[in-house]
């Protein structure tokens, strides 16, 4: 199933760094947990909205509370990923002897001026003031759609090998070890947050 990390929908991905990070971090848990109630809520509302039975200043409430930990999440992830990057980099190397590069890209749904470095060494706070002037300058989109378009609820990260999309170009057998890459990365990032080394279990070793 692993191979969905590299070949899958962003849903997949988005978990594995959920995982990951409400293992290492009780307040990212916290957070997801309590933006997740947020997104549905605000989806519920958006289609109120676009039906005419609520009104869209009610959307102001549930805007704030979205940026506020949509914030929280937008750095815990650029940051780790930073480190992901680095080590299912490494990892990769030695699995293929050196001869691909792994890439691993986030991709946050938040503002395009920002990237994931600028995100992973930003405060919150600002990180927050400018989720909420995004969720309000597209509020008239998101009662289009009816589901709120923007925050990470929809984020992803890329992966490439050669500077090429490793879902789309690379074979089988790439697509295996740049998943294998990343639970190595995965540990790896366990480790160093816990202290504890963690036991990887492989299904299938030979292939």
């Amino acid at each position: 199933d692993d191979m969905e990390l590299v070949k899958g929908a962003p849903s997949g991905r988005r978990r594995y760094l959920d995982v990951m990070l409400s293992q290492a971090d009780h307040r990212y848990l916290r957070a997801l947990q309590r933006y997740t109630k947020v997104v549905v809520q605000r989806n519920a509302l958006l289609k109120r909205v676009g039906e005419g039975s609520s009104r869209r200043e009610e959307l102001a409430y549930w805007d704030e509370e979205l940026a506020r930990d949509g914030a929280a999440i937008f750095v815990s992830r650029a940051a780790a990923l930073g480190q992901i990057a680095l080590h299912a980099t490494a990892a990769h190397a030695r699995l293929s002897g050196e001869r691909e590069l792994l890439g691993v890209a986030y991709e946050p749904r938040f503002v395009d001026a920002w990237t994931a470095g600028r995100i992973a060494a930003a405060d919150p706070v600002e990180i927050a003031s400018a989720l909420l002037e995004r969720l309000q300058a597209t509020r008239a989109r998101d009662i289009g759609a009816g589901v709120s378009l923007t925050g990470p609820h929809r984020d992803d990260f890329a992966l490439t090998l050669g500077g090429e999309s490793a879902s789309s170009f690379a074979s089988r057998g790439q697509q295996r070890t740049a998943a294998l890459a990343l639970r190595l990365a995965e540990a790896r990032f366990l480790h160093e947050a816990s202290g504890e080394q963690p036991v990887l279990l492989l299904d299938d070793v030979l292939s």
